[in-house]
């Protein structure tokens, strides 16, 4: 069995090579610092023996999208997730709000997650190789933290694969919100590099916008942002 992961990690390897791959990435953070130089020294791997070692495990775009914006600083508002018992049935909440008002970028994100589960969605025990595609022009501001990938998608012939660190995704101290965030990733980045993308920039400042607060997301907005990062495509007369 562990002869046949480490054959799936080795496989991340060539595909990330290849750039036929993407990696969703995450910020983890450890309670000491030779937990984190150890990580640091693998690339951001995350191996077994560090797990008891982390205070906190957070997708990319949750950390970019909490971060204050604007002359005043203000921080986003993001969506109350306390009635929810999965992180995919908060998925599919947030998703679902979309659907009346921006239905190309509904239907965009449903058509990428179909593409995975007509496939393969693999949970994975051990550790994922690092791919570093994250193109975040920022040092991370938290003490011992560092990158770790926490999924990985590639494309062979015309099926798409998505592999997930379960240990890392299930942990608790691994947010609702962040879990849904790495769906909306994973679906939306998936769009993103069949429009020729080679980072995850783009499905950040969308997925900021997507996980707001129910009464602070601008869907005019997301409209307009899905439509400049090439998410939706509309004629001239439907806009």
């Amino acid at each position: 069995m562990r002869a046949y992961l480490l054959f799936l990690i080795y496989t991340a390897h060539v595909f990330a090579e290849g750039m036929d791959s993407g990696g969703g990435r995450a910020v983890v953070c450890f309670d000491n610092r030779e937990a984190l130089n150890q990580c640091v020294e693998n690339s951001g791997l995350v191996s077994r023996n560090l797990i008891q070692a982390i205070t906190s495990v957070e997708m990319l775009d949750l950390y970019y999208a909490k971060i204050p914006t604007g002359m005043n600083k203000v921080a986003p508002k993001l969506i109350d997730t306390t009635s929810f018992n999965s992180a995919y049935e908060l998925y599919n909440y947030t998703l679902k709000r979309l659907e009346n008002h921006t239905p190309k970028l509904y239907q965009s994100i449903k058509r990428a997650e179909m593409a995975f589960n007509e496939s393969e969605i693999i949970w994975e025990e051990e550790a994922l190789a690092p791919v570093v595609d994250e193109h975040m022009p920022i040092i991370l501001g938290r003490a011992n933290c560092t990158l770790t990938t926490l999924a990985v998608q590639y494309k062979a012939g015309n099926d798409y694969f998505l592999h997930i660190d379960e240990v890392l995704f299930m942990d608790p101290r691994n947010s609702l919100l962040s879990r849904a965030v790495l769906y909306f990733h994973e679906f939306l980045y998936l769009v993103a590099r069949e429009n020729g993308e080679v980072n995850s920039l783009t499905v950040r400042k969308i997925v900021r916008q997507i996980i707001r607060s129910d009464d602070s997301i601008n869907y005019p907005y997301i409209r307009k942002l899905a439509r400049s990062l090439g998410f939706i495509k509309e004629s001239a007369k439907s806009r």
